[in-house]
């Protein structure tokens, strides 16, 4: 990946993910389901280039001062990195959860509603 650091996908990497985009949107996602992440793109795009809170300033001043294209790509790795953190772990939580015997629901493997196993 050319030096980019994959995320962490723990509890610790969700949680800095989430404080990204609070620091960088002003407030914490009201979800971390498909459609919520769609928005959370949007509005960290939005931060990036307009947004008013410290974060979003520094970042934006940052980017400015970069001095080239390549630069400033190579500074928003580590941010973007924590944003697929978040996707990631909501997809293995999903998975876990399907995984998971016994669970009530549909089974993955079987179209058919799984009580016990």
């Amino acid at each position: 990946m050319n030096g980019w650091t994959f995320p962490s996908v723990s509890e610790q990497g969700f949680i800095e993910a989430l404080r990204l985009v609070a620091d960088m949107t002003g407030h914490y996602p009201k979800g971390i389901d498909p459609g919520s992440m769609a928005q959370i793109s949007q509005e960290m795009g939005r931060a990036t280039t307009e947004g008013n809170t410290p974060a979003a300033r520094q970042w934006q001043e940052q980017i400015k001062t970069a001095g080239s294209k390549e630069a400033a790509v190579r500074m928003g790795q580590d941010r973007m990195m924590k944003l697929i953190s978040l996707t990631m772990f909501n997809r293995i939580l999903t998975q876990q959860q399907m995984d998971q015997p016994g669970r009530l629901g549909m089974h993955r493997d079987r179209q058919e509603p799984v009580a016990g196993g």
